[in-house]
């Protein structure tokens, strides 16, 4: 009887291939050296049905040296039977250490966030709209049975924007603050720019700055939209055309016409925008972006232009004089992101130099705020 189970196990083994599906949150520690040994160790976290999470840690080491961690990520891995590409259910795990029951605990995050992105992948080409034959990627079409999709696709768009910053510094050029003088009023405003992260002739600008103000106050005064044109010069209305929930709603902006070469006016520019906002990790996050909605069609008397997701991200500053109340994180400082698309049209309304417009319309925010 063993003899026969054992054959069968083997036989088993004999079977099955193990297929990578993802490759998730590899970080580059440090490098690694000439003459260096080498030591990969993997750790099984979580097996999720037929796949199991696998996490990696690579250590290198010079004969005689300290053990350096260099790499860490994860990858799920799914069993197959080779003969049929049947999937095999995989065995639960059961954590011991403490350092497996946290593994066992955030795979779960992990898991859920490799499931959101496959949904932002698929209402990508689900929800662009095309306008005159040309498909446009600013532009998404509400769909009721697809709304927390879209939501979600609103604030994973923003928070990618800041995410290449670390994973692609290259790519991003530090600006010069003009005027000069703003850093004497702020001293820690920056600004970085992209050219084509959204592709065609697009720039994406992030500003940033330490404010002293609570990310609360700060996100209350940045949701009221009559109060947008305190700090955006070119912006002539704002208002909120339909709220969908608690943490969505339909906005309109209207901004300046254009002067021709002639002297002539042409007409206003509006947008169509999905707001969607939520606290995440004690961050306060506030994006939107284009939407093709019945409750704002097109009007005659505008232009209707088209925007990737921007708007701004809220973390406050701690430190171990910050006090928690009710486990809620109390600070009166913040560290500000303000991500803003640059279209064509915003440059040429900037007389070809969006960076001091953003800049300055950053800094007046920065002032409001910090008379909250």
């Amino acid at each position: 009887g063993s003899a026969t189970s054992s054959s069968s196990f083997i036989d088993l083994l004999q079977d099955v291939y193990l297929s990578t599906t993802w490759v998730d949150a590899m970080v580059f520690r440090g490098k690694s050296n000439v003459g260096d040994r080498i030591t990969c160790k993997a750790q099984c976290n979580r097996t999720f049905g037929c796949s199991v999470e696998v996490g990696l840690r690579v250590e290198a080491q010079f004969p005689g040296g300290e053990v350096r961690h260099i790499n860490t990520g994860y990858i799920n891995v799914m069993c197959l039977r080779n003969s049929t590409k049947e999937e095999i259910q995989m065995p639960e795990l059961t954590p011991e250490t403490p350092d497996q029951k946290q593994q066992y605990s955030q795979a779960v995050g992990r898991c859920r966030f490799r499931t959101e992105r496959i949904l932002l992948h698929n209402i990508s080409a689900a929800a662009t709209t095309t306008t005159n034959n040309v498909s446009s990627s600013a532009c998404w079409k509400w769909s009721d049975d697809m709304s927390k999709e879209i939501s979600l696709g609103n604030i994973a768009s923003l928070l990618s924007a800041i995410n290449t910053i670390d994973l692609v510094q290259s790519t991003w050029i530090n600006m010069p603050i003009t005027p000069p003088s703003l850093l004497n009023q702020i001293p820690s405003l920056n600004c970085i720019l992209n050219e084509g992260a959204w592709g065609n002739d697009v720039k994406t600008l992030i500003v940033s700055a330490e404010v002293n103000a609570s990310a609360a106050a700060m996100f209350d005064f940045i949701m009221d939209v009559s109060k947008r044109t305190m700090y955006d010069p070119i912006l002539e209305e704002a208002r909120v055309v339909r709220s969908l929930d608690e943490n969505n709603d339909i906005i309109q902006y209207v901004y300046k016409g254009l002067v021709g070469e002639g002297g002539e006016k042409k007409k206003k520019s509006d947008y169509s925008l999905l707001r969607t906002w939520g606290k995440h990790d004690s961050r306060y996050i506030i994006s939107s972006r284009s939407i093709l909605h019945p409750s704002l069609p097109e009007d005659d008397d505008f232009i209707r232009e088209e925007i990737s997701p921007s708007g701004f991200i809220l973390s406050p500053i701690l430190d171990e004089n910050t006090p928690v109340k009710e486990e809620e994180v109390v600070s009166n400082k913040t560290h500000l992101q303000y991500v803003i698309i640059v279209t064509p049209r915003v440059k040429q309304i900037a007389g070809g130099n969006p960076v001091q417009l953003v800049v300055g319309a950053a800094a007046k925010l920065i002032g409001h705020c910090e008379t909250l």
